[in-house]
């Protein structure tokens, strides 16, 4: 294992580490359980805050081995900058993607980066909730099209999605510190690639993007319950 892949091992096992006392998590399955062999996208939805990296302490160790070579994350430009969360999420994650939010020259870099031997893991909404159910600007929580723009690249490969409850009792957005001793929960279920691309696939036989968003909002909504204490 090379210095930086070992580097980044020992630090998604010091977070697998909180799990025992700090930030103790329980985990349910939605139907079978994931071959952990052939997942290589994680989408977590109900996005609501910068320390959604603690639902990693539910990852086997032998994936987050895989995920310390080969993990990207697409991250806000703005959110890299910050001096204490970027540099922390930069020690977490192999290749942090920076994006400008926007489907410009940054999301066209980021797409080619991707190929079916990457770990992704993304947050298709693209803003977090603030403590008010909306996002910054006051709307909606809504996953964004993008996702139909990356999924092909795992086909014959398994997705997982990881349907939060919510960490504003952890540090919701505008805080810098998370708060410890916190109980998390998360909600995992799995999905053949195939099977859901399949699902939103017009009869043209091309990807229905806005239905695609739209059934991981519905998906969310049917399996995540605020938690803003």
């Amino acid at each position: 294992m090379k210095i930086k892949s070992w580097f980044n091992y020992s630090a998604l096992m010091f977070v697998k580490l909180l799990k025992y006392g700090i930030y103790p998590i329980k985990e349910q399955w939605i139907g079978r359980k994931a071959d952990w062999d052939r997942v290589h996208l994680i989408i977590i939805l109900n996005h609501t805050s910068l320390f959604e990296f603690l639902y990693g302490s539910v990852l086997p160790n032998k994936f987050l081995k895989k995920c310390s070579k080969n993990l990207i994350v697409p991250v806000a430009d703005t959110t890299l900058k910050k001096p204490f969360i970027g540099r922390l999420l930069k020690c977490l994650i192999p290749e942090a993607a920076p994006l400008t939010r926007k489907r410009d020259s940054s999301w066209a870099e980021f797409c080619q980066q991707l190929n079916p031997d990457k770990m992704l893991i993304i947050m298709p909404e693209g803003r977090m909730k603030r403590t008010t159910g909306l996002d910054k600007e006051g709307m909606k929580m809504k996953c964004r099209t993008g996702i139909a723009d990356i999924i092909e690249v795992f086909k014959d490969r398994q997705m997982l999605l990881v349907y939060s409850p919510g960490l504003h009792h952890v540090c919701p957005p505008g805080k810098l510190l998370p708060r410890p001793f916190k109980q998390l929960s998360v909600k995992l279920q799995a999905f053949e690639v195939d099977d859901f691309i399949a699902n939103c696939t017009s009869n043209q036989g091309e990807i229905d993007s806005v239905f695609m968003a739209g059934l991981l909002d519905k998906l969310r909504d049917e399996n995540t319950t605020i938690n803003t204490v």
